[in-house]
């Protein structure tokens, strides 16, 4: 008797840093698809300077502290830690997040999120009208580089924006390795859960041929689906959101559209 063999299921890559990436994977995995953790960002603590040292112990000269990733909230919090040897201050705590409130809470900091997690969500919270931070100094936790829009608004409505960056994003050299091998197989859908990783898979993928080319990509918002277009990446659909639902959801959407897409072709 011939034994029919089951149909692959479907590959899905989480690109997130290694360091939070499996409990999404697992997620996936659960929901009947395959997954791997394949990063396209690793993080890069940068050495806390003698300025970034006196900024932290000085927070109670701001109106608010802004965390604008995960990675700024843990590495932000660690340094808090080290740095203001008091009770917290009174002023507003803000993720841009659920994930970054979580990181944050799990240290004792209780942070507000916006209803939209990203930096127009921010800016359009009541903690950061002109009317609020006008002549005040508000501190942005943040890595190297990134968007300029949130510091940018806040110096518009008045503000004296104070930043600190504790990392920097590099691409594995690993991935690309992976990538760039001769042979190397491609997913069905990638996981791309900010605009540095969009960046990044748009650098791997330029110029190669075949499946490459078919990868849906999922992204967290309208913004990194722009940064997408630019990049020359065709296949794109957005998610609600860069958490770990979200993307789970994204993933099972990206399957079944191009589940369905399959069905027509051969239909046809």
């Amino acid at each position: 008797m011939r034994v029919q063999a089951e149909p692959a299921r479907p590959l899905v890559w989480v690109t997130r840093p290694a360091d939070r990436a499996q409990p999404l994977v697992e997620r996936i995995r659960a929901a009947g698809l395959d997954a791997e953790a394949v990063p396209l960002l690793a993080i890069e603590p940068t050495p806390c300077t003698p300025a970034q040292q006196r900024i932290l112990q000085s927070l109670s000269d701001h109106v608010a502290v802004v965390f604008v990733s995960t990675n700024a909230a843990r590495l932000g919090a660690e340094a808090i830690q080290r740095h203001w040897r008091q009770p917290l201050p009174a002023l507003s705590w803000l993720a841009v997040g659920a994930g970054t409130a979580a990181t944050l809470a799990a240290q004792g900091i209780i942070a507000r999120t916006p209803e939209r997690a990203d930096s127009e969500g921010l800016l359009a919270m009541a903690e950061l009208t002109a009317e609020r931070v006008a002549g005040q100094r508000v501190l942005l936790v943040r890595g190297r580089g990134g968007r300029t829009l949130l510091a940018d608004t806040l110096t518009a409505r008045g503000a004296h924006v104070v930043g600190l960056e504790l990392y920097r994003r590099v691409l594995p050299p690993a991935t690309l390795n992976r990538v760039c091998e001769a042979g190397a197989c491609a997913p069905d859908v990638v996981l791309l859960s900010s605009g540095e990783a969009v960046r990044h898979w748009a650098q791997l993928v330029a110029g190669k041929p075949g499946r490459w080319c078919n990868v849906v990509a999922v992204v967290p918002n309208e913004r990194c689906l722009d940064l997408a277009r630019s990049g020359g990446l065709e296949r794109v659909l957005v998610s609600s959101g860069a958490d770990d639902a979200a993307q789970l959801r994204g993933a099972l959407w990206a399957v079944a559209v191009e589940s369905a897409a399959s069905g027509a072709q051969r239909k046809e």
